[in-house]
């Protein structure tokens, strides 16, 4: 898939046919795994530090990195229905 920019992690859920980028550290491309289309694109408040699967494959987690003073965040994003 054609992606614009430096992808520094990718995770994969067979079980949702889905892809996730990490791209720039500043945005999570989502995209359907059959097609490349897609899914959904989510940006960082800061700089994100990365993401995982949990074991049961329902979620992705991601760090979301900000500098003191700010707060720091974490993103879930739920692979059933496909929504942060």
């Amino acid at each position: 898939f054609p992606v614009v920019g430096e992808v520094t992690e990718m995770q994969y859920s067979a079980d949702h046919g889905l892809i996730f980028l990490l791209v720039d550290l500043q945005r999570i491309l989502t995209l359907d795994a059959q097609t490349g289309a897609l899914v959904d694109e989510r940006l960082a408040v800061s700089q994100f530090r990365g993401m995982d699967l949990t074991p049961d494959g329902r979620y992705l987690f991601a760090t979301d990195y900000n500098t003191s003073p700010n707060p720091n965040h974490v993103h879930r994003f739920n692979l059933a229905t496909r929504t942060w």
